[in-house]
């Protein structure tokens, strides 16, 4: 699928992907509220979808927000079934969930774009 989503400086996620149909190239930054820790940042991307798992620097309350910026993204959502909440701290149970996801849909490591593509 092509899709890619960096974590890099000052808070920022870039994606980047290629339509297949048409071939246009798409980039997209957005500006995280806080840091997140870079070495559990992980990224799962499908035909359909990419989802992010973030891990806040800074412990304590939440983020009043996922963005820094306060307009809403209609493209953004959070999945409730795979929240946190501040007293949950089991991260082996979140790492075997993401490791256990990617298994089953046949992405191993971080290297999203070497799977073959299956023409329907």
């Amino acid at each position: 699928s092509g899709i890619n989503a960096e974590y890099g400086e000052n808070k920022k996620i870039t994606f980047s992907g290629k339509n297949a149909q048409n071939n246009t190239e798409y980039v997209l930054d957005l500006d995280l509220f806080g840091e997140i820790i870079k070495e559990k940042y992980k990224m799962l991307a499908t035909d359909r979808s990419v989802q992010l798992c973030l891990t806040r620097v800074e412990e304590g309350e939440y983020w009043p927000r996922l963005l820094e910026t306060k307009t809403k993204c209609h493209f953004l959502r959070t999945d409730f079934d795979k929240w946190k909440d501040e007293d949950e701290t089991d991260d082996e149970d979140e790492s075997a969930n993401w490791e256990n996801m990617m298994n089953n849909m046949n992405i191993g490591g971080t290297e999203l774009g070497s799977e073959d593509e299956v023409a329907d």
